[in-house]
């Protein structure tokens, strides 16, 4: 059986993670596994790079801001409001406009996304988008993090 969860605005747990403020909204245990529902604030020019979840969907919201979609042969770019699924197996990337941040509401099926932001990120100390790193993570390790996932990174990592 499932968990009632209700949340304030702000509420959950934050992760940083590649750049980006990772809230998981709702994740595994209240769901049995069934999802995770994550609010993704990213930092202009932001993007990810072009990946298939092997047994995951994934569905973003926007927010705020201006994001990019691509699955495919098709492309779209959104304010908000605009809403993007992207079925398990087919390539797809996503980037912010440089015109600046914007935050999604993201829900994958399936509670391995979570897991994978747990295992990457790192909890955040404030709610906001990290400052940009020293250095660029390696990535090989990223590739083999996303793996573990059962996400594939087609594309070299951005």
């Amino acid at each position: 059986m499932t968990d009632l969860k209700m949340l304030k605005p702000g509420e959950g747990d934050h992760y940083w993670l590649l750049g980006v403020l990772a809230t998981i909204k709702v994740g595994g245990e209240a769901t049995d596994g069934a999802m995770t529902i994550a609010e993704f604030e990213a930092p202009p020019g932001w993007g990810v790079p072009p990946h298939r979840h092997i047994d995951q969907d994934e569905l973003f919201y926007v927010l705020d801001g201006e994001v990019t979609f691509r699955c495919d042969d098709t492309e779209a770019t959104y304010t908000r409001g605009g809403l993007a699924w992207l079925p398990r197996g087919r390539i797809h990337t996503f980037e912010i406009s440089r015109a600046g941040p914007a935050r999604l509401f993201n829900i994958h099926t399936g509670s391995l996304f979570e897991n994978l932001v747990q295992d990457v990120g790192e909890i955040a100390p404030e709610a906001r988008i990290p400052d940009s790193p020293d250095e660029a993570p390696d990535p090989r390790a990223i590739v083999e993090a996303f793996a573990r996932y059962n996400i594939e990174i087609v594309g070299a990592p951005a």
